[in-house]
């Protein structure tokens, strides 16, 4: 293919990229890094008064992959490190009713491995199994929920 003038191959591009890329890279000072760390600092303590101030309780743990299922192991046990048991449990759940969480065998052993991130099917078996409603919460706004899950009936 005959480039025209003024053009740049694709290949020229994807170098050019790149070496934006280092250079991007190349000039983060420790000034900048600290920064970016006090407004992370920053935001997180914010969002845990917010969560304070609601009557709110944050778990803290090592997440992982398996946040959601130890933050409701010490809920739920006081004990964040039976968090493999949770997860059986709401596996469990899910297998039990297939029609109702329209998921996979393939899906459900998949989500029996050890760091696999819950999602959205996982926290509705939470808000059925504990006929709770489970709610969401992001560091950009703690007042109101990003996502609030109903507790459904079989």
């Amino acid at each position: 293919m005959k480039e025209r003038r003024g053009e740049v191959s694709e290949g020229c591009r994807k170098e050019r990229d790149i070496q934006k890329l280092i250079i991007k890279l190349k000039t983060t000072t420790p000034a900048r890094l600290h920064r970016t760390h006090l407004h992370h600092h920053h935001t997180t303590t914010y969002f845990l008064n917010g969560l304070h101030t609601q009557n709110l309780t944050p778990v803290q743990n090592s997440g992982g992959g398996n946040c959601v299922f130890k933050s409701l192991a010490e809920i739920v046990f006081g004990d964040a490190g039976k968090y493999e048991f949770m997860r059986y449990m709401i596996v469990h759940r899910m297998r039990s009713f297939p029609e109702k969480y329209k998921c996979t065998a393939d899906y459900l052993n998949n989500m029996m491995v050890d760091g696999k991130d819950a999602s959205s099917l996982e926290l509705q078996a939470i808000a059925d199994i504990t006929f709770s409603v489970v709610e969401c919460y992001s560091t950009e706004n703690f007042k109101t929920p990003t996502h609030t899950i109903l507790p459904l009936r079989c």
